[in-house]
């Protein structure tokens, strides 16, 4: 993708924009989907890059898009920027505990939970059932996500950055689980 190509796709609509990145990542074999009926079972790609969080029953349009974020950044080694080639990055994200969880056990096992009701430093210690004010059974959501190659040199950053501003430009606020409550 050109400049122009991509100035001409964040002026389309977040679909058109999302399906154009979408076939991008798609034509060099980096684009996944992630499905399961428990969050034991998410079969996470190997690498690191953007995710994308829908609900099933949507077409991958604006309002059904739940959470953006990212994994894998650049670094720098004596001023050479380079970023790490990490194989868990994605799968990575299955033991996050905030500002979301893939829950695995507990009162809300197979949900995924977000609008935590706790500050990092305290969520771990918190009654499960206490812990977060939203949440969405997983059988309920498919997981988009955008493999970022250190060969490509794309930040995962910009990635997120890319769908958030779209995002943004449609619909005025972030996805839902990305927003502060």
């Amino acid at each position: 993708m050109n400049l122009d190509q991509l100035f001409a796709c964040t002026r389309s609509s977040f679909r058109d924009f999302y399906g154009e990145l979408r076939r991008c990542f798609e034509a060099v074999k980096c684009f996944h989907i992630v499905e399961a009926g428990e969050c034991k079972e998410l079969p996470w790609p190997k690498g690191q890059g953007v995710y994308a969080v829908w609900l099933k029953q949507g077409d991958r349009d604006a309002r059904s898009l739940v959470y953006v974020g990212m994994t894998g950044q650049f670094g720098h080694t004596n001023g050479v920027a380079s970023l790490p080639d990490d194989p868990k990055g994605f799968r990575k994200r299955a033991g996050r505990t905030h500002p979301y969880c893939f829950t695995k056990k507990g009162p809300f096992s197979d949900n995924f939970e977000f609008d935590p009701l706790f500050p990092l430093s305290k969520i771990g210690t918190a009654p499960p059932e206490a812990r977060y004010n939203r949440r969405l059974p997983i059988s309920t959501l498919s997981i988009d996500c955008f493999e970022t190659k250190p060969a490509h040199k794309i930040a995962p950053a910009f990635v997120e950055a890319l769908i958030l501003q779209q995002y943004i430009s449609s619909e005025g606020r972030l996805p839902e689980a990305n927003n502060k409550f």
